[in-house]
């Protein structure tokens, strides 16, 4: 490598939420989960979730994988 070194990297991947999505989504941009509990487990490190704004009645999580970015496009109440 004549000192440049080698690096690999994994891309961020995100994943989608949207309670208002049709059932049986795979968390990408067009069929996203109905629930922030299906995109927790499906999350690996570095992997993204994009949460649509809405009201998610859901039980309480924790997020034990680190190195997960979570982010919401407007209002988000998980409850």
């Amino acid at each position: 490598t004549h000192g440049r070194g080698m690096y690999r990297a994994n891309p961020i991947s995100t994943i989608y939420v949207d309670k208002n999505a049709s059932p049986g989504g795979n968390g990408s941009k067009l069929t996203p989960y109905q629930t922030v509990t299906e995109a927790v487990n499906a999350a690996t490190p570095g992997s993204a979730i994009s949460i649509k704004s809405n009201t998610y009645d859901e039980p309480a999580m924790l997020i034990t994988t680190s190195g997960i970015i979570v982010t919401t496009n407007g209002s988000t109440i998980i409850k």
